[in-house]
């Protein structure tokens, strides 16, 4: 019988990275290294336990052509981890590499993340009982610069579903490497939902059209991409949207009256503003606790934050994403 696995879940970050190259090369391994020993924990054991590998399996290849990486033999039920990097701001796929992920290549991954590569990723295969690779059983991490200056960075996690839903202890830790990694870093947002990505938050990927303006081609309506990097570069001032794990910029704490107002709304279990000023919100105590009437009130909480206009019904509802059809702007005229 066919074993019908749960779509991902996302943990999605947004980092100003316009501080020091050093720093940003070092947010870059904080974030895979922290991800991978805090919230892969049998995935990385089991890469591990693969050791030591074929140092030829850790030299990085093309991923065009004939050159991509040898698959490592396993045992049937084990993992193994991809790490790959794409030089930054290239359209030749030739600058798109992998290795397996050994000993050696590991090392040589995070001392390349210092170049600040156009994107990075680390990506856990699991393997069945027949050898075969399982689809959507195991997780990748990865971190993509959002515009050609390298201002902005994009982190993101993506979960199997069956590992996060019906799991405390992993959506604990998950809760917890995030709150952890964002009290670290100047992050302007992060969420947990059911439909983020690289591109875009989960509100962000049901936008109503806007008109266009400078910042748009006035010809056509915005795509997904050139929307979410208009949100991200604003990300300081209005909020990329809200979930079920919600964090955002010092700044914005102000259009909510702060994190007291914020706890007197009643729509959090959780709310605080971490030693560098990030605002940090929790709306359930479990993930699978957090639906429509949490939602609307996460909405009402956080509507002076959001951008103008009525979210589109999304393309398919499961897992539903909890993006309230309303207008920020009638409870708050201020949305822009």
């Amino acid at each position: 019988m066919t074993t019908v696995r749960l779509p991902y879940r996302y943990a999605s970050v947004t980092v100003d990275g316009s501080f020091d190259r050093d720093a940003v090369g070092a947010c870059l391994r904080d974030w895979f290294i922290t991800c991978a020993e805090n919230l892969t924990g049998a995935w990385w054991q089991d890469v591990q336990a693969c050791q030591p590998l074929p140092s030829a399996l850790g030299e990085f290849h093309s991923l065009t052509g004939r050159d991509g990486p040898a698959h490592v033999e396993v045992v049937p039920g084990a993992a193994v981890a991809y790490v790959s990097i794409m030089q930054p701001f290239t359209k030749d796929m030739s600058a798109w590499t992998e290795a397996v992920c050994t000993a050696e290549s590991w090392e040589v991954f995070l001392e390349r993340l210092g170049e600040l590569p156009s994107t990075a990723a680390m990506e856990f295969v699991q393997y069945g009982p027949d050898g075969a690779q399982v689809p959507r059983s195991a997780p990748s991490i990865t971190a993509t610069f959002s515009d050609p200056y390298r201002r902005w960075l994009t982190l993101t996690l993506m979960i199997p579903g069956d590992h996060i839903v019906g799991s405390p202890q992993m959506q604990r830790a998950v809760r917890e490497q995030l709150r952890a990694f964002c009290g670290r870093w100047p992050v302007t947002y992060a969420e947990v939902s059911a439909s983020a990505g690289p591109q875009a938050t989960a509100f962000e990927q049901l936008y109503p059209y806007r008109p266009p303006t400078a910042s748009y081609p006035s010809w056509a309506g915005p795509s997904l991409s050139e929307l979410a990097r208009h949100d991200i570069e604003r990300s300081r001032t209005w909020l990329r949207g809200y979930s079920w794990v919600t964090a955002f910029a010092p700044e914005l704490a102000d259009r909510f009256g702060g994190t007291q107002q914020l706890r007197e709304q009643g729509a959090f279990v959780d709310v605080q503003q971490l030693d560098n000023g990030v605002c940090w919100l929790v709306a359930t105590e479990r993930y699978e606790d957090y639906g429509w009437p949490e939602a609307e009130r996460v909405f009402e909480a956080l509507a002076p934050g959001l951008p103008a206009g009525i979210p589109h019904p999304p393309d398919r509802a499961d897992p539903e994403p909890f993006i309230v059809r309303r207008d920020a702007s009638d409870l708050h005229p201020g949305a822009t």
